[in-house]
């Protein structure tokens, strides 16, 4: 199984569409974003995602009430996680926060993959478990360039694997600006 994980997107639409297009194209089954969309008028801007949306609350956030009301996972809306996302899947638990340090806390034994955001830095990382099986822990930077290079991340479960690509139509050696 393919994810697609984004991050700090800050409102920044057309780079989340952007990013989530390409990963429906390389066969992502659906996508984690590990916060600071900012505002719920951004995920709106989406419609219907071209694959599952799971998102979490990232340190710029707002609309606190908006967020759990209208990404309720139905009718092909994004799913709201609060600050911490967990999704059973077939390879196994998937956990997903904004802040690194958590992810790490969070990625316990059998866990699949454990994704960040924050830092605008991508980094693919590989954990081991006290039992030594392994866990990925991956920060796709930021989907829209801010502060970082344009990258998000596809992770393939079942290889173990997982890669930072740049965001379609942005120049992922760039760095913007924070708003």
């Amino acid at each position: 199984m393919r994810i697609a994980v984004v991050s700090d997107s800050h409102d920044d639409a057309e780079a989340l569409a952007a990013a989530l297009a390409a990963a429906a194209a390389r066969g992502a089954a659906l996508a984690l974003h590990c916060g600071d969309i900012v505002r719920l008028e951004t995920v709106r801007a989406l419609g219907r995602p071209p694959l599952p949306l799971h998102l979490v609350h990232g340190n710029n956030h707002a609309d606190p009430e908006g967020f759990p009301a209208w990404c309720d996972g139905r009718d092909g809306r994004p799913r709201y996680h609060g600050e911490v996302g967990r999704i059973a899947l077939p390879a196994g638990p998937v956990v997903f926060t904004h802040d690194p340090e958590a992810a790490r806390r969070l990625a316990a034994p059998g866990c699949a993959l454990a994704a960040c955001g924050h830092t605008h830095v991508p980094r693919i990382e590989t954990l081991r478990a006290p039992d030594g099986a392994r866990i990925l822990l991956v920060n796709p930077g930021t989907v829209a360039g801010r502060g970082g290079p344009a990258t998000w991340a596809l992770v393939d479960l079942a290889a173990g694997r997982a890669e930072i690509l740049p965001t379609p139509g942005r120049d992922a050696g760039a760095a913007g600006a924070l708003p």
